[in-house]
């Protein structure tokens, strides 16, 4: 005759899912679950850690992708016995329990969410990753990967995101039956859980461009000097920069690049630019593109990012033209020729 072996699996899957995942774990027993055939309580449980893989660096403006390992460092740290099991049925159930109690360290369907609730300077454009189940000393196979935009403006500094892991875990185990018979039944109790883990990085230090100042008496159809006063608003120098312009309609120039040296933090340099004006230029502010072109401190060659030069054209002045000119004059001329000739006649 065969023997039977019966193992019913509470799994709350639909309840869990039901339920918000709080820090402490949601407080549901399963009906089935009764404490006088509980041998064991365990200490311990999944400890979800994670860890930025690779570089921890990133320039202001930059789209980056945020690997990160995520470990599970959870520990049996004590049990305790609930119930003292007098028969050899009993002992066999009690050691049953013991040695299904031991996968309280694994983290079951682990899902992980990127958060910044300390205002890092960053955008996150990715949702949820999952990150499979993780027994007690694993880790991921491969990086979970984030989506994150550092802001243009944002200042050279470190900062801290949050990883949060949601996982099911594995709370208590009771073992009911006479397992010397292959008749024992066991019941899992399940519970949620979310642990947080920091995430820190670094924005580099870098010059960082703004326009102080511009100035130029532009019309249509001209042809004028633009000068442009530059600052180093960033925390390192920059050394050998040039500024150049990128003109389009209604602008065109021989000279769109300008000298401007070496701009420490917080100094100026001023640009000088010949432009000229079409003709058909409509009166009205623009808003020209600039770069800086300039040797980091390791010497490296570096392209800022783009800085907007506000340009205006003003109205076409209107002047006494050539003909007008000669036509007063010669007023005068005949006015003087006339009186000449009345006072002969007298």
């Amino acid at each position: 005759m065969l023997e039977k072996r019966c193992v019913s699996v509470v799994v709350l899957c639909m309840v869990l899912m039901a339920l918000p995942p709080v820090a402490g774990g949601s407080q549901y027993i399963p009906e089935s679950f009764t404490f006088s055939d509980n041998y064991y309580t365990v200490y311990g449980g999944p400890q979800i850690d994670a860890v930025l893989a690779g570089d921890n660096e990133f320039e202001r403006g930059e789209d980056v992708q945020l690997k990160i390992d995520v470990y599970n460092h959870g520990k049996v740290l004590g049990f305790k016995s609930e119930k003292t099991p007098t028969t050899a049925e009993q002992i066999a159930r009690a050691e049953l329990e013991k040695n299904y109690e031991l996968q309280v360290t694994t983290a079951i369907g682990v899902v992980c969410t990127l958060k910044n609730p300390y205002g890092a300077p960053v955008t996150i454009n990715s949702g949820s990753q999952s990150a499979g189940s993780l027994r007690a000393g694993e880790k991921t196979q491969a990086p979970l990967s984030f989506s994150v935009e550092i802001d243009d403006d944002a200042p050279a500094g470190e900062y801290t995101l949050v990883l949060e892991s949601t996982f099911s875990y594995q709370k208590n185990v009771q073992v009911s039956g006479d397992p010397r018979a292959g008749t024992e039944e066991v019941s899992f109790w399940y519970d949620t859980m979310t642990q947080r883990s920091n995430i820190t990085f670094f924005v580099k230090k870098e010059p960082r461009f703004e326009v102080v100042s511009v100035s130029g008496d532009l019309h249509p159809g001209d042809k004028s000097t633009l000068t442009v006063v530059y600052k180093n608003v960033g925390e390192e120098p920059a050394r050998e920069a040039t500024a150049r312009l990128s003109l389009v309609d209604p602008f065109s120039s021989t000279d769109d690049q300008a000298y401007l040296g070496t701009l420490n933090p917080n100094e100026s340099a001023t640009a000088t630019f010949k432009i000229n004006v079409d003709a058909d230029a409509l009166p009205k502010l623009y808003g020209l593109n600039s770069e800086i072109k300039y040797k980091d401190e390791h010497g490296d060659i570096k392209i800022s990012d783009v800085v907007k030069v506000p340009v205006e054209v003003h109205p076409v002045q209107r002047t006494l033209g050539v003909l007008p000119a000669l036509g007063a004059v010669a007023l005068v001329i005949i006015g003087g020729v006339l009186w000449y000739r009345r006072r002969r006649a007298t």
